[in-house]
C-alpha cells in the first residue's frame, strides 16, 4: 500500500480553521523530498460541507469522520477514532496543528501507532 502524507483538520464553527490550510503548505513542502499523496481527515458532528470545503480548495483526498458524539472535541474520542483509520491510510507524516487541541491528542496518538510526535515546527528547508 502506497504512504501518504495525512493532515488532521481542525475546524471551528463548521469551517477549516487557517492552521488547516497552514499544514497543507507543510505537506506540499515535504512533498518536494518524498512526493507522497496528501490526505485529511475532518472530525466532527457534520462533516460534509467541512471535507467538500477542504477537498476543493486543496485538491487533497479528504475523509470524514462524523459521529453525533464528536459535537465537542474530546481528545479520547480523536485518539480512538484515528488510531482506527490511520493505518489504514498507511501515513509516513501525519500533521496536526499546534494548538491547544492538537497538543492534546497528538502525543497520545502517536504512542498509540508507535510513532513520533515532534511539535513546535516553524520552518522547513
Amino acid at each position: 500500500m502506497n504512504q501518504a502524507i495525512v493532515i488532521i483538520a481542525e475546524c471551528r464553527g463548521g469551517k477549516p480553521s487557517p492552521g488547516t490550510y497552514e499544514l497543507m503548505t507543510l505537506a506540499e513542502k515535504i512533498r518536494q523530498a518524498k512526493p507522497l499523496p496528501v490526505k485529511a481527515i475532518v472530525l466532527g458532528d457534520e462533516v460534509e460541507k467541512t471535507s467538500q470545503e477542504i477537498a476543493e480548495a486543496t485538491g487533497a483526498s479528504v475523509l470524514g469522520i462524523q459521529s453525533p458524539h464528536l459535537k465537542y472535541y474530546s481528545g479520547e474520542l480523536y485518539k480512538d477514532l484515528l488510531h482506527q483509520c490511520l493505518p489504514e491510510m498507511n501515513p509516513a507524516f501525519v500533521l496536526v496543528s499546534q494548538t491547544t487541541q492538537g497538543m492534546d491528542f497528538a502525543p497520545g496518538l502517536a504512542v498509540r501507532l508507535g510513532a513520533s510526535s515532534i511539535t513546535g515546527v516553524n520552518g522547513m528547508s
